[in-house]
Order: C-alpha cells, then structure tokens, then sequence
C-alpha cells in the first residue's frame, strides 16, 4: 500500500500543475497515522488501517484468515488502475456524454472496471463484510 493508494497527493499536484501554480505554494500535506480508521455497525469494533501493509497484517488476518495475500493482488491490479486513469482519464474534459464513450474508454475503461459498483468489486477479492469496506473506502475517492 503506497500514497497514491490513501492520499493521492499527485492528484493535488495535477490540479495545480493544470493551473500553472505549485501545490506546495498553497497546501501541506502531512501523512496521516493512521491513514484512516473504519468504525463498524454497532461501535465495537474500530479498525486502524496504516500505509503498510506490514502494519494491518493481524487486524486484517482476524478479520478474514488469507486477507493480506489477496490484499496483495488487490493492491497491484489497484496500482495499474490507478496509473491508467490518472494518465488518461482524469485529467481530460468531458463536456458531453459522447467525450467520454471513446474507443480507448470502451476498451481501457473496461479495465478500470468503471461500469460495476464498488460492492461486487471488492466481494471479487474479500468474502467478510469487514474487509469489503475497509477496501471499498479508498475507491470512493478514485
């Protein structure tokens, strides 16, 4: 789990670049420790998740036994999405419908997953509710 998975500051700094001004002249990003935390149903269980993987290994393994070893796969197939759309989605205009169902999205868009809901994406990879919505927070931002 790395950076552009929590906080994405390249996002900000793409706003910024966009705008011919530095992110750093208007904003200081600081690392969060814990990145974010998850309170569940009911309040007794509240869930730390850091950066590192390392770091949720236990939490996670209570959670769902063989989580982070799907994490890990999750995290990578995470990683190419991320990359793609920020280099050919996001930072293009779309003033009509028609800009945004190209060829290229058809085809790349269906490797983003863009027309199914987060909830049967993560039920691809987790079987326990506690892990589908700890994964699904950081998607809510991509």
């Amino acid at each position: 789990m790395g950076p552009s998975w929590y906080l994405m500051p390249d996002a900000f700094s793409m706003f910024f670049e966009a705008v011919g001004e530095s992110v750093e002249d208007h904003l200081k990003l600081a690392k969060l420790m814990p990145s974010y935390k998850v309170f569940f149903h009911g309040g007794k269980t509240v869930v730390d998740v850091y950066d590192e993987l390392e770091k949720n290994r236990e939490i996670f393994e209570k959670l769902e036994p063989g989580s982070t070893d799907v994490l890990a796969d999750y995290i990578a197939k995470s990683k190419y999405q991320y990359e793609l759309a920020m280099r050919d989605f996001v930072p293009k205009n779309y003033d009509s419908i028609f800009d945004f169902f190209t060829r290229r999205t058809m085809t790349e868009g269906y490797k983003l997953h863009v027309f199914e809901n987060m909830q049967k994406y993560a039920e691809r990879y987790f079987k326990t509710v506690e892990m589908q919505k700890i994964v699904q927070y950081p998607l809510v931002f991509l």
